[in-house]
């Protein structure tokens, strides 16, 4: 299954890619799906890897390891809610 995408591109660029395409031979779409795909596969890994290394950090950190719950009493309203002097 394939699905239509369109997006901008400078008027040298696209010219540029059209005379590439034309004297390589190569249709534009195979060109933009090799690069996308090369692309995917090159970044996919290192966001998971950021978010393991993201998860790791917070395991190791001090100020993480409480929830919000814990760290404000569940009966009245956090400091940022506070209307005035009378605790609410």
């Amino acid at each position: 299954m394939s699905i239509l995408v369109n997006f901008r591109m400078s008027e040298h660029l696209k010219t540029a890619f059209d005379n590439i395409s034309v004297a390589k031979q190569i249709p534009k779409s195979y060109i933009i799906n090799t690069l996308v795909e090369q692309f995917v596969r090159d970044e996919a890994p290192k966001i998971i890897r950021d978010k393991e290394n993201a998860r790791a950090l917070v395991g190791k950190t001090t100020a993480f390891d409480k929830s919000y719950e814990e760290e404000n009493d569940k009966g009245m309203p956090s400091v940022f809610l506070s209307s005035g002097n009378n605790g609410w």
